[in-house]
């Protein structure tokens, strides 16, 4: 029976599958009190999955049952169209990129298609970095995603699933440089695993 998480995720140390502890900044703050971390929006044509700052407080069980729910809606559906939308994060972690390498691997597994929307540089630079520009599609606005998806925006969008945030004030790591860049480093390594383990089960 197929693990409910990421493919390989079983092998890997147990500092790649979770998210850093990173304090928000105010701005983060002030908007994760309005909005969730992860947000699924399911429309008649297509599904989006919205990902915020706030996700990196989450916890990986949180994460991983939001998870479940996007996935329970895309196998709802024949050749699903999927956009994964970034625009709201300026930093991804390893829980993000596994969440999203799941995404897309339900996609992919009935026929679909997805399309990420990544307009900051440092995020989008981690997706190069690990190789994943070669196999997703990414583009820097939602309109040019919903056009390669050949579906429409549509402004009566309700979304269906979301996950609690967690508590900004719950034990952070200090910001220093050495330790994100450290935490970046290791982010790669596991995108890069992941494209590996995907390429030698094809």
């Amino acid at each position: 029976m197929e693990h409910a998480g990421l493919a390989g995720e079983e092998d890997l140390p147990a500092i790649w599958t979770s998210s850093p502890d990173r304090r928000l900044t105010e701005r983060e703050i002030a908007v994760s009190t309005t909005a969730p971390p992860c947000e699924l929006v399911s429309v008649q044509d297509y599904v989006t999955v919205i990902l915020r700052p706030s996700v990196v407080q989450s916890s990986w069980t949180d994460i991983e049952a939001f998870g479940s729910d996007v996935r329970s809606e895309l196998e709802r559906r024949t050749a699903p169209a999927c956009v994964v939308d970034l625009s709201p994060l300026n930093y991804m972690g390893s829980a993000i990129v596994a969440l999203i390498v799941r995404v897309w691997k339900v996609v992919q597994a009935r026929d679909g298609r997805m399309v990420v929307v990544c307009p900051n540089a440092a995020v989008l630079e981690v997706i190069r970095l690990a190789g994943l520009d070669k196999i997703w599609t990414v583009t820097p606005r939602l309109e040019d995603a919903q056009k390669k998806l050949g579906v429409k925006g549509s402004s009566a969008s309700i979304p269906m699933v979301t996950t609690s945030p967690a508590s900004p004030e719950a034990g952070g790591v200090p910001s220093s440089r050495i330790w994100y860049f450290t935490m970046g480093a290791l982010t790669v390594l596991l995108a890069l695993i992941v494209v590996l383990v995907i390429a030698a089960r094809r």
